[in-house]
């Protein structure tokens, strides 16, 4: 009976992942929303334009009983937006295009140090340099989530220990309940 209830467990906690796996297309919520900007504070003032996001904007006054900002658009060209659409950062697409050209520079610049590098081992072995200076040639440049070269020891280290630590803890789970013990009927008398 016990066995048949944890079966029917199992079958009951699995059975939603098979359902309609390769029915459905994968879609994306946009990024793309407008925010209205009206005439005057509140919902029922009249839209004067819709502000994509991303839309670079001057705040001009704050008010924060209505939750409003006007806010300068364009020369001459002012109104009202909710304040929680304001940010004091451009909007994520165009933070992003700036991350994209910082990491090419980046990975540009990584090419001319590994070039610059391997011109350096190269003379250092030609010149007959002493060793601690091949050794500081040949040591990373940078040491990121693609450097294997800090982490090859340490993660041997650690993942021994944690395996260790584990199967002792399992090995006490175990042995702990099996461990009897006697029990006198009196405290103070040994039996």
């Amino acid at each position: 009976m016990h066995a048949r209830a944890i079966a029917a467990a199992l079958l009951w906690m699995t059975a939603p992942l098979g359902v309609h796996a390769g029915d459905s297309d994968t879609r994306y919520i946009s990024d793309e929303t407008a925010v209205t900007l009206r005439e005057d504070k509140g919902m029922s003032a009249p839209v004067a334009a819709l502000l994509k996001s991303g839309a670079k904007v001057q705040l001009l006054e704050n008010d924060a009983d209505s939750g409003y900002s006007r806010v300068k658009v364009a020369p001459g060209r002012d109104g009202w937006v909710l304040t929680r659409y304001l940010s004091t950062e451009p909007a994520a697409r165009e933070r992003l295009a700036a991350t994209l050209s910082e990491l090419t520079q980046q990975q540009a610049m990584v090419r001319k140090l590994e070039s610059e590098n391997l011109r350096l081992r190269e003379s250092a072995k030609k010149t007959g340099a002493p060793a601690p200076v091949v050794a500081a040639v040949e040591s990373p440049v940078m040491a990121g989530p693609g450097s294997s070269t800090l982490s090859q020891g340490s993660d041997a280290v650690l993942m021994g220990t944690g395996a260790g630590l584990f199967i002792a803890g399992l090995l006490t789970g175990l042995l702990i309940p099996m461990i009897r013990r006697t029990r006198s009927p009196r405290w103070g008398t040994q039996s």
